[in-house]
């Protein structure tokens, strides 16, 4: 068995960026949710709906444009704790010169 990842699956990111754009929004949800997924997916589509969010909307837009181009492995390798075991040690004395 694989150890799971702690980030969001992409499918989440997406769900999550429509609600909260959706809270601040009233456009059409098939308007919304093709820019939320051409945000996510860098395609370099939309429909012009981030000239009219207000700024909590762009925000999101932005982070979840930031998240897609990092993609998700990148994400959660970059987020992911990791422990490093050193191989050498520094030495203890001074040395001696001249």
């Amino acid at each position: 068995m694989g150890a799971r990842s702690s980030t969001p699956a992409p499918p989440t990111l997406v769900l999550a960026a429509t609600a909260l754009i959706m809270t601040v929004s009233d456009e059409p949800l098939g308007r919304l949710l093709f820019e939320v997924i051409s945000a996510f997916a860098p395609c370099g589509l939309s429909v012009g709906l981030s000239a009219e969010l207000d700024p909590f909307g762009e925000y999101a837009l932005a982070a979840l444009m930031f998240a897609g181009r990092v993609g998700p492995i990148g994400l959660a390798s970059a987020l992911a704790v990791r422990r490093r075991t050193l191989l050498y040690d520094y030495p203890e004395d001074r040395p001696v010169i001249g």
